[in-house]
């Protein structure tokens, strides 16, 4: 039986349960019928305006209407409930569709931060808004510390924390013969962070 179907039928059953009309509502969106899907998510919040991904689904829905302003009021709603990705993405993306890159920019940094693939997506537009590569950009500069030995310094300049870095360094010894070492940084660099 088709998901519409049996929500359909979850709804006859027990017609005050919130997640039966989220769930027609989804499969309305996904059919592309927003208006009928509007209109399941309104039924949605009014039995349950205390879970995020109603006003999720619902921002999303007006955002696909036209209607930017309702679309942000129920993406930042979702978000105070749970900073999702995919809320944080939409605002993201609804900020830059208004010309406010700095709020594009604070929203899709934070989406980035996630796996999902909300978070690739606001990685690979703040990547292009910030025109660096959407898997980061690791920058190195070497020194020597007070005995002798090498320091590396690795600022992660992309959009997306890097991890488990490795390294390789060639030098030449004190004979004249190219030398080579590698290492390993196992932990991870956040976009902007510097470590040694």
């Amino acid at each position: 039986m088709p998901t519409r179907a049996l929500a359909r039928k979850a709804i006859g059953i027990e017609p005050k349960e919130a997640r039966f009309y989220a769930l027609r509502g989804d499969t309305q969106y996904e059919r592309g019928r927003y208006r009928e899907a509007l209109e399941d998510y309104d039924r949605a919040l009014g039995l349950d305006n205390g879970f995020f991904r109603f006003y999720l689904q619902r921002g999303l829905t007006k955002e696909q209407l036209g209607d930017r302003r309702g679309a942000r009021a129920d993406l930042e709603r979702s978000a105070s409930l749970l900073p999702t990705a995919s809320a944080l993405n939409g605002l993201g993306q609804l900020a830059l569709a208004e010309g406010d890159q700095g709020a594009a920019k604070r929203y899709l940094r934070q989406a980035a931060e996630s796996e999902s693939a909300d978070g690739r997506q606001a990685a690979a537009t703040l990547a292009k808004l910030e025109g660096r590569a959407a898997s980061g950009s690791l920058e190195t500069s070497l020194g020597l510390d007070r005995n002798g030995y090498v320091l590396v310094r690795l600022v992660n300049r992309g959009s997306r924390p890097v991890r488990a870095v490795r390294l390789s360094i060639s030098y030449l010894d004190a004979r004249g013969h190219q030398r080579q070492k590698s290492g390993r940084y196992s932990g991870t660099i956040a976009a902007g962070q510097a470590v040694l």
